[in-house]
């Protein structure tokens, strides 16, 4: 006991990680091992869990997400090589650093635990720090790695999403038209493009303040989203204008989901006595159209809706 104390005070000297933090599922039948392996971590702060078989693992598992597991090779009801290769065929638990513990040493063995998708392989007897030091670096790892794919995902949702607003960017949607146009030959039904603007906006900025105008485009983006399918796609244009993409649809169809949005719109209660109402231009593709051509015929029909006294939809 005294060596792993030694070991464990020099492997604590180079700690970097707040263990306390982490859950870490030993799997062995072998309850000498796990009482080892126990102490080992334990001393060092790790959140220990012991099973001392597969399913019994499985099952450790299913309750809650350990963020690593030290497995044993030799079980007597799936060996280790069949229990890590159901883990990563399984996407809920995929991402689960396995590290093999095992008294098999031979090359084919640890061949054979890489190739079961484990990321480690420690030999019994247990040496304190290297069992320490290879937990530690592959927390590490998958540290790194969630902290790779909410950076990536912070990225996409800034490249993509409108910041006020959180509906789609104006970038975004310009994509997604000129994908449409790539297959719109292909379409049973022709796809369009609605652009939406609230009506008085800057009168009602100017009245109010900036702050109670970004509440109104919040609010109304925020009906407008949820009065459209998932097949639509519905996003911010810029200013007080929104931009509403209706891929594959008829004529009916269209006019169905904008009375919809009108209706919701209209129901909203509002801080200051005052009404929001919508204009709407809309163009439907057109053999040829490119994304500038169509965006040019919405704006001339919502032109020509807010010259007709606005609140209305000009198709």
């Amino acid at each position: 006991m005294i060596i792993i104390d030694d070991s464990i005070q020099l492997w604590k000297e180079g700690i970097y990680l707040e263990t306390s933090q982490f859950d870490v599922l030993i799997v062995d039948d072998t309850p000498e091992n796990l009482y080892v392996l126990n102490v080992i971590l334990s001393k060092v702060g790790y959140k220990v869990r012991l099973v001392t078989s597969a399913k019994q693992a499985l099952s450790a598992i299913g309750n809650k997400l350990p963020d690593l597991i030290l497995l044993d090779i030799t079980m007597p009801d799936v060996n280790g090589y069949e229990f890590c290769s159901s883990l990563k065929n399984n996407p809920s638990y995929a991402d689960i650093p396995v590290i093999f513990i095992s008294a098999l040493s031979d090359t084919i063995d640890k061949v054979k635990a890489f190739a079961a998708g484990g990321v480690d392989y420690v030999t019994k007897p247990f040496q304190t720090e290297e069992v320490l030091m290879r937990i530690e670096t592959h927390l590490k790892i998958g540290a790194l790695q969630t902290q790779l794919t909410l950076q990536n995902e912070k990225l996409l949702y800034l490249s993509t999403m409108d910041s006020l607003t959180g509906v789609y960017n104006r970038r975004c949607l310009v994509e997604q038209v000129e994908k449409l146009i790539e297959t719109a030959q292909s379409m049973v039904n022709p796809f369009f493009i609605v652009i939406i603007d609230i009506d008085f906006f800057k009168k009602m900025n100017d009245e109010y303040g900036h702050q109670y105008g970004n509440s109104v485009l919040n609010t109304v983006s925020s009906v407008i989203k949820d009065s459209v399918g998932k097949e639509q796609m519905f996003g911010r244009y810029g200013g007080d204008e929104f931009f509403l993409i209706c891929p594959n649809f008829t004529m009916e169809q269209l006019q169905e989901i904008l009375t919809t949005i009108y209706l919701n719109v209209s129901k909203i209660k509002w801080d200051k006595e005052h009404e929001v109402t919508l204009s709407c231009g809309v163009s439907k593709y057109e053999y040829g159209d490119n994304f500038d051509s169509l965006v040019e015929r919405a704006d001339k029909k919502l032109f020509i809706a807010k010259n007709k006294g606005r609140n209305r939809i000009q198709y």
